[in-house]
């Protein structure tokens, strides 16, 4: 039986790989340069982000007028327990008060996403490349930040929607990267990484995630409802696979627990992420991919028709009469489903 098939993750050379720098910095590398993960790329002057804080959410305001209500400009030395942002309610009789949680300076680089940051004073830093590649392209510094991109050869996959500001990071998984997650769940070494954060993203989550200092966030699924509450992102959203509580695809979430620690570009700006092994270089494919292909018991499908849409399997049995096919879900559940249902996945 002829199913189509929907490449999840591809191995492929050229890519490109952007590694910023906040605060003063020198640049160590050439255009042309081979990098490896060791390799320095930068050396300067660093500034940590210490707290977070989403004004939108703290002060119950919209994007838009958050920048009135904020009582610090960029730059200003803060101490713990300094007003950062202040807002009255109900005719003056309740107060919605933002303050410090620690000694630092702000930072408003992010205020147009509703954030404010406080960062440590200047520390020397140096950064490497954590990945292999050529270096392509160096930016002249732009706002304190530092930008270089690197040609790379990485496994890529395509979102089913994104959003946010490109970043590298390294790769988090929030425990098995497979639950449901609530704000509680998430840890404080997710700081500075790009977070795995399950089947399905809600705002509350990703607020969290915010506030602790995740470079980015990449989920299964995410209902619809909650999709439209979000308006600018702090940090990129990678949705993988649709709308509602759909876990990653068994091909793509097999390549981000190998790579766990490894670094990721989630460039939203080209729609795709890239994933980078720090060790062994990935060998793109020398033939094309195909789009169809001969089903077969044990193929991993995708079923794209409710009530199980988005929802990944195996494939059991196949009725070529009836056209019909036999999926065990990971849960142990067994549907059947026809044939242009679903879609066959897998890699390039």
């Amino acid at each position: 039986m002829i199913v189509p098939l929907h490449v999840t993750v591809k191995t492929m050379p050229n890519q490109r790989f952007v590694i910023s720098f906040a605060g003063d910095a020198a640049c160590l590398v050439r255009v042309g340069d081979v990098v490896v993960p060791s390799t320095i790329i930068f050396e300067g002057r660093s500034s940590e982000i210490l707290q977070t804080v989403h004004l939108c959410k703290e002060l119950g305001v919209p994007l838009g007028d958050v920048e009135k209500y904020l009582r610090k400009t960029d730059g200003v030395i803060v101490e713990e327990g300094d007003v950062i942002a202040y807002r009255t309610v109900a005719v003056g009789t309740v107060e919605r008060v933002v303050k410090a949680l620690t000694d630092g300076r702000i930072s408003t680089a992010r205020l147009d996403t509703g954030v404010v940051d406080i960062r440590a004073p200047f520390v020397s830093a140096s950064i490497p490349a954590g990945v292999h590649g050529r270096v392509s392209k160096i930016v002249p510094e732009r706002n304190g930040e530092r930008t270089i991109e690197l040609s790379v050869t990485g496994h890529t996959a395509a979102p089913f929607i994104c959003r946010g500001p490109d970043v590298s990071a390294p790769l988090f998984m929030l425990k098995d990267g497979m639950s449901l997650y609530r704000p509680s769940d998430v840890p404080e070494d997710c700081k500075g990484k790009i977070v795995v954060a399950g089947r399905s993203l809600s705002l509350a989550l990703y607020e969290k995630l915010v506030s602790m200092g995740s470079s980015g966030v990449i989920a299964g699924g995410i209902p619809f409802t909650e999709w439209a509450l979000f308006d600018q992102c702090a940090v990129p959203v990678f949705i993988t696979e649709g709308w509602g509580v759909i876990p990653v695809n068994s091909v793509l979430m097999a390549v981000l627990t190998e790579c766990a620690g490894d670094f990721c570009f989630l460039n939203c700006s080209e729609n795709k992420m890239v994933i980078c092994p720090s060790g062994v270089i990935p060998s793109p494919e020398e033939s094309c991919p195909v789009s169809l292909v001969d089903l077969s018991p044990g193929q991993e499908v995708q079923i794209w028709d409710m009530p199980y849409w988005g929802v990944c399997g195996t494939v059991v049995s196949i009725h070529e009469p009836e056209e019909l096919v036999q999926v065990l879900f990971k849960s142990g559940e067994k549907v059947v489903v026809g044939v242009r249902s679903i879609m066959a996945i897998g890699e390039e």
